[in-house]
């Protein structure tokens, strides 16, 4: 079967039988074909697939009502309960005009960004993932993500 076949209304993915032993368990991956990104018929599967998505989204109605609710809401900005660790109130602050939220301190008075995904990607294509105060507050591990 190829990864265009048209079976009952719809257009079905090739399988194949990959089997991966994960600490000696068998475990299926059938679909692993479709990770192949450079593969013609993946790439003609998931155009047919994104095509197909695209009409029936389209096709709904009060879509573009609520796709104007949603960027209303999302331009609202936002900001998530602190953690604080010693004396200091570590949080997460998306303003109204960013994409990703930066990891925000707050010591007295003065309020600073630790963290910028911005800054580090102009593209907005880097978040943060997570973050975890010293107990001090000292330092800070954080993760990003790219994507």
């Amino acid at each position: 079967m190829s990864l265009t076949d048209y079976e009952g209304g719809r257009f079905v993915a090739r399988t194949d039988g990959v089997v991966d032993i994960l600490h000696g368990t068998p475990v299926a991956d059938p679909y692993r074909s479709l990770e192949d990104t450079s593969d013609a018929g993946t790439v003609a599967w998931q155009a047919t697939q994104n095509a197909r998505t695209r009409a029936a989204l389209d096709a709904l109605s009060g879509r573009s009502a609520l796709a104007e609710r949603f960027e209303g809401l999302l331009r609202m900005g936002s900001v998530s309960p602190p953690v604080v660790r010693g004396g200091r109130a570590f949080y997460e602050a998306r303003r109204r005009d960013e994409n990703q939220a930066a990891l925000r301190v707050l010591s007295g008075s003065e309020d600073r960004v630790l963290v910028d995904p911005a800054a580090l990607d102009e593209r907005g294509l880097i978040a943060l993932d997570w973050w975890y105060p010293n107990r001090d507050g000292s330092l800070v591990a954080y993760g990003v993500s790219e994507n």
